[in-house]
């Protein structure tokens, strides 16, 4: 069943061929591989065929900053809202995060989706276990309850690690880059900084790391130092992306997860 999902998906570019239709439960709080995955299944499929549940402002008005705006879709306000008209037939549904909120909603319609309707549960958090965020916020009993009524067809899991034992249902799936971010930038290739590395300490490695450097190069000049909190950055927004391409060399350490969204912003870049 996932497999005549993505074949329909590449050939949806052609005029003569209906492009899938997906119902994408998601959570209104800020969720990078989420709002990645939706950015993404809308410039393939349109914003009439990506129906968000509940209807997501921040998808379709400009509020947020970066990072926490990579699901915002310009000119999709009306046509995600013409969209709930439609007969609510879908070629899938996805669960587009491992938030309460989601499996809530969820489970909410879970009886409804007839039994040839694949389902597809985007584990984006950063643990190992599938489902794993939802016993950090002390609510598993979600999941256990959703995969008992109905496993999933498909999981794509974000920290899908190299010893991992996953059936094959499991695919990994790490975040990327929303070139849309960078849009509107204009980037320098002028040097500011020769070595970087702005995080917070959430892995012990980070606090090795920023203790090695913090007296070397030019970090402590340009902030690479111990105990930073992300709501006192002094680079937030846009202007982090700028200053992250005036780094000659941009360093970067596992954080909660493996995965990091810097990983990728550094390459996308040019870094």
């Amino acid at each position: 069943e996932g497999s005549n999902i993505l074949t329909m998906t590449e050939q949806s570019h052609s005029p003569d061929i209906r492009r899938p239709r997906i119902l994408f439960i998601n959570s209104n709080e800020s969720d990078y591989l989420q709002d990645l995955t939706y950015s993404g299944l809308v410039k393939v499929l349109g914003a009439e065929n990506v129906v968000d549940h509940p209807w997501n402002p921040h998808y379709h008005i400009k509020r947020r900053t970066y990072p926490r705006n990579l699901g915002y879709t310009p000119n999709s306000f009306f046509k995600s809202l013409t969209s709930k008209l439609f007969p609510k037939k879908y070629d899938a549904v996805i669960v587009a995060s491992a938030k309460p909120e989601c499996f809530i909603e969820y489970l909410k319609i879970i009886k409804d989706i007839p039994a040839s309707t694949p389902v597809i549960f985007i584990d984006g958090g950063d643990f190992s276990d599938i489902g794993g965020d939802l016993t950090r916020l002390k609510m598993p009993h979600l999941y256990n309850e959703a995969v008992s009524l109905r496993p999933f067809d498909l999981i794509f899991k974000r920290e899908y690690l190299i010893d991992a034992e996953h059936p094959a249902n499991v695919i990994p799936f790490p975040f990327c880059f929303n070139f849309d971010s960078s849009r509107d930038i204009s980037f320098s290739n002028n040097f500011k900084y020769y070595v970087s590395f702005w995080g917070v300490e959430s892995d012990p490695i980070r606090t090795q790391a920023l203790t090695l450097l913090e007296n070397r190069f030019d970090c402590m000049e340009n902030g690479t130092v111990r105990n930073q909190v992300f709501k006192k950055y002094k680079r937030k927004g846009l202007r982090y992306l700028e200053e992250l391409k005036a780094c000659k060399i941009v360093l970067n350490f596992r954080g909660v997860g493996w995965d990091t969204l810097r990983y990728w912003e550094t390459p996308a870049i040019g870094r």
